[in-house]
C-alpha cells in the first residue's frame, strides 16, 4: 500500500514558488532568443539610393528612403529606374544578444551623395549615360572599376572643389 504524504502549507508555497521561478527562467530564456529591436538598411547597386527600417517587437516604427542624384537625374531624363537592393546593414538586438549581418556592398555603395552631385554637374550627359549602363548590365568588377575612376578624377581636381558646386557663370 502506497502512503501519500500530506502536504502541508509550507511545502505548496516552496512548491508554487519553484514552479514560478522556473516559468519566469524559462520565459527570459526564450525572450532573449529574439529580437525586440531590428535596423536594417539596404543600397540600390544600379542608383545608390538607400533605404531603411526600423522595428519594434515586429512592428515597423521608422522607414526612411534617400533618393540618389543619379536616380533624380534618371528620373529627369525620363529613364527607367528599376532598383536591385541588396542588404547593406542588418542589426538585431535581443535581449542577451546583438547580431549583425549583411552582404557585400555594391559597388555604388561608396560613390557618396555629394560625390554622384559633383559628378552629375561636370560630367557630360553621355558619361552619365554610360555610368548607369554600367551600373546597370555589367560585371561587379566593372562596375567598381568605373567608379574608382569617377572617384579618382574627383580627387585629382581637388578635395575642396569636389564637396563645392562649380561656380556660376
Amino acid at each position: 500500500m502506497i502512503v501519500r504524504r500530506q502536504s502541508t502549507p509550507v511545502h505548496r508555497m516552496k512548491r508554487a514558488a519553484s514552479i514560478a521561478i522556473f516559468i519566469v527562467l524559462a520565459g527570459l530564456v526564450l525572450l532573449g532568443l529574439f529580437a525586440y529591436r531590428t535596423e536594417n538598411g539596404w543600397t540600390c547597386s544600379r542608383t545608390g539610393s538607400r533605404r531603411s527600417n526600423t522595428t519594434w517587437l515586429g512592428f515597423p516604427m521608422k522607414r526612411r528612403f534617400e533618393v540618389s542624384p543619379l536616380q533624380r537625374w534618371m528620373e529627369a531624363h525620363d529613364m527607367a529606374v528599376e532598383h536591385d537592393w541588396v542588404r547593406t546593414m542588418g542589426t538585431r538586438h535581443g535581449l542577451f544578444s546583438l547580431a549583425h549581418g549583411h552582404a557585400r556592398a555594391p559597388a555604388v555603395y561608396h560613390f557618396s551623395h555629394p560625390l554622384q552631385e559633383r559628378f552629375i554637374e561636370t560630367a557630360t550627359e553621355a558619361e552619365i549615360r554610360a555610368l548607369i549602363e554600367t551600373l546597370r548590365d555589367a560585371t561587379r568588377e566593372t562596375q567598381e572599376q568605373a567608379i574608382r575612376e569617377i572617384m579618382e578624377k574627383a580627387l585629382d581636381t581637388g578635395l575642396d572643389k569636389m564637396w563645392r558646386p562649380p561656380p556660376r557663370e
